[in-house]
């Protein structure tokens, strides 16, 4: 006959046994995927996308007749305006004068500053949307 203490050490090491292969299971499946970005069933690699919008807002920015260095501080994709959905194609940045943003986090961001650019994956066109105040 099992006794007490003989059963606890059985139930114990099982448990050991449950997470470590729980642990294991799921650390598998967090796994990012080996192209360097989330893939969906469509075919679109958002960290791909992203960088080549960054990269055309970045070519605008640098047209622009801007005083200041700017810093990318947003990027949206999916924005859903007031007057309709604009698509998964469509992404929107905000860059923000340095001069505006403190060295430390005891420091207030200054007010306005902000570039907003919209991005058409489709058309690899970007445009400028505005100033903020």
């Amino acid at each position: 006959m099992t006794t007490y203490k003989e059963l606890s050490m059985s139930l114990t090491k099982f448990t050991k046994f449950i997470v470590i292969v729980a642990f294991f299971v799921f650390a598998v499946s967090c796994r990012q995927p080996s192209s360097g970005g989330v893939s969906y069933n469509h075919g679109i690699n958002t960290s791909k996308d992203c960088k080549i919008a960054i990269s055309l807002a970045e070519g605008l920015l640098s047209t622009l007749k801007v005083p200041n260095d700017y810093k990318l501080i947003r990027v949206e994709n999916l924005y859903l305006p007031l007057r309709g959905y604009l698509g998964p194609h469509i992404w929107h940045l905000t860059f923000k004068s340095r001069g505006l943003i403190p060295k430390d986090d005891k420091e207030f961001v200054g007010l306005g500053g902000e570039i907003f650019i919209q991005v058409d994956m489709n058309t690899k066109k970007a445009k400028l949307l505005g100033y903020g105040e």
